[in-house]
């Protein structure tokens, strides 16, 4: 026996020193007498081609015979090759599982790291967030860079422990410190909004850096998206394309837009067009790319499409010769949440023709706006009302349906997202002379992006928030985010931070709730939405169960 382990220690000794074909002389001698390291070490080799023809198949047969002899980190191996599939006949998850708590059994860090990540998905197992999180830490206090960084998404989504932004960043920044590109793009992230821990941005970009070294393809597009914070547009568009060079196909709509609004490079909506026929069929183009190529679909020059800056502006008569149109709007290029959604705004003459006939049935019940502040309030209120009535019996669960997100959605599908009916009231407002603007800011519960407006109502700004008052209105309950001022708006949407346009100084005190409320009531009754939008709430379905159930 003593034989074999000397021959196996020449072999390892050889494998170390990178004597690969010396290495695999020893280590297939001590692996026929049935040495279960040598075996390991020798499937190394086939894998990664090391002193032997490159040959994952043997390499996996090798890992899983050391693996049922009960060596750990063959146990681990067999486990991943089950779950990516690669060098087995059938991809396994269960089986990989199997072999996960293996290797667990035996203290192995990074099976417990696999398996916690496991356990957080439902991946071959059933979910479970606690056990997950109990075996990431384990991982974490062994030093596994990957395990320190999937705790960081549980401690930011409050998955298995409470949400903890500060705990969070640390076990981030543990892993990026470590060289986790992955980790380092997510330190930045939290870095550029101050999530816990202080706003840094040149820390942030001194980590992202570090992860585009090792080629992280979403720290490319990170960049791109810091750059045009920045207003850098040739960089954001340098950025970009290397990105799509590192196959990040997300990046693909996002240069699609820069060529629709000349972003850093010459306009071209067939360049835009192509652009995005050119994704690998293997990749689904996002909701925003699909809103885009639809719109363009007949287009096939760029004269074809006929840009305005808000539906008012449509001539009567569209030119036959028009194949598209797109809504500009007048701060699209000002940051990342804006240019991500405006130039979605790209529609057929057939689909806009449809959408001016529905907005001109609502503007029947709109009057003319008058140079006094209450007839402003009104007008608004007969706009924002009739809005909310088309979408108000819509599930919003049409995940799929690329129109959401613009003016399509909401006149044709009624059924929208919060960009989609931001950009109708701004687009109908500015039909009966209200000046509206849409804007963007992130939430501080996740971080998602999210669209509302402002509105101007006698000489002030003011916020408003289409769908938390819908939300609110289906509860049975009455205007809540509706003509606030930015601190009253931010306690209840619960923002991170605006993006705010260089004219636009909104009202240090909100619009008095109390006439809000009249006007609200006051035209709802007028325009007959009275019974038809009262939903019971929550508390008067259960006074009214209690009610039955004393009866009983």
């Amino acid at each position: 026996m003593g034989n074999i382990n000397e021959i196996y220690k020449i072999g390892k000794q050889k494998f170390d020193n990178k004597e690969y074909d010396k290495a695999v002389h020893y280590l297939k001698k001590a692996a026929y007498k049935g040495h279960v390291e040598a075996i390991h070490y020798l499937a190394e080799c086939y894998e990664d081609g090391y002193g032997v023809s490159k040959d994952l198949k043997k390499a996996v047969e090798l890992y899983k015979k050391s693996a049922d002899a009960g060596y750990a980190e063959s146990q681990y191996n067999v486990a991943y090759f089950l779950f990516t599939g690669e060098g087995v006949e059938n991809q396994d998850k269960r089986k990989s599982v199997y072999y996960l708590k293996l290797a667990v059994n035996q203290d192995h860090a990074k099976a417990k790291s696999l398996l916690g990540s496991f356990y957080l998905q439902g991946i071959g197992i059933n979910q479970d967030h606690k056990k997950a999180v109990k075996l990431l830490k384990q991982a974490a206090d062994a030093g596994i860079d990957t395990a320190e960084y999937i705790l960081g998404h549980c401690y930011y989504y409050g998955k298995g422990v409470e949400k903890n932004d500060k705990t969070a960043f640390e076990y981030y920044k543990k892993s990026a410190d470590k060289g986790c590109s992955d980790a380092q793009v997510a330190v930045e992230q939290l870095y550029r909004y101050g999530i816990g821990c202080e706003k840094d941005l040149d820390k942030g970009i001194y980590y992202l850096k570090k992860a585009i070294q090792q080629e992280d393809m979403e720290a490319f597009a990170e960049f791109g998206s810091i750059m045009v914070e920045k207003g850098e547009k040739k960089e954001a568009l340098k950025y970009y394309r290397e990105a799509l060079k590192h196959k990040d196909y997300s990046c693909i709509t996002i240069l699609a837009k820069f060529l629709c609004i000349g972003y850093g490079t010459e306009k071209s909506y067939v360049k835009a067009k192509e652009l995005l026929q050119s994704c690998p069929k293997d990749y689904e183009l996002d909701t925003y790319g699909r809103g885009i190529l639809n719109g363009l679909k007949d287009v096939v020059d760029d004269s074809q499409v006929l840009e305005v800056g808000n539906i008012s502006e449509l001539p009567e008569k569209i030119d036959p010769k028009i194949k598209a149109i797109r809504v500009i709007y007048e701060g699209e290029e000002d940051n990342m949440e804006s240019l991500n959604t405006f130039v979605s705004g790209i529609y057929s003459t057939d689909e806009m023709n449809i959408i001016r006939k529905k907005v001109n049935g609502l503007l029947k019940n709109v009057e003319e706006v008058k140079d006094d502040k209450s007839n402003e309030l009104k007008v608004f209120m007969q706009i924002y009302l009739q809005l909310i009535n088309l979408v108000l019996k819509s599930n919003f669960s049409n995940y799929a349906n690329y129109n959401r997100s613009n003016l399509h959605g909401i006149f044709i599908d009624k059924d929208t997202v919060c960009v989609g009916f931001a950009e109708a009231l701004r687009n109908v407002s500015r039909c009966r002379g209200l000046d509206c603007r849409t804007i963007f800011s992130r939430t501080k519960k996740n971080g998602e992006g999210h669209a509302y407006n402002q509105i101007k109502i006698g000489n002030s700004w003011y916020f408003v928030d289409g769908m938390y008052d819908i939300n609110e209105i289906k509860n049975g309950r009455e205007l809540a985010s509706c003509l606030l001022s930015k601190e009253d708006f931010e306690s209840i949407v619960d923002m991170l931070h605006m993006y705010e346009y260089g004219d636009i100084k909104p009202s240090f005190v909100s619009y008095p709730q109390d006439e809000v409320l009249d006007m609200f009531k006051q035209v709802r009754y007028e325009l007959g939405l009275e019974k038809e939008n009262r939903m019971p709430s929550r508390d008067i379905i259960l006074r009214a169960i209690e009610s039955l159930s004393n009866e009983k």
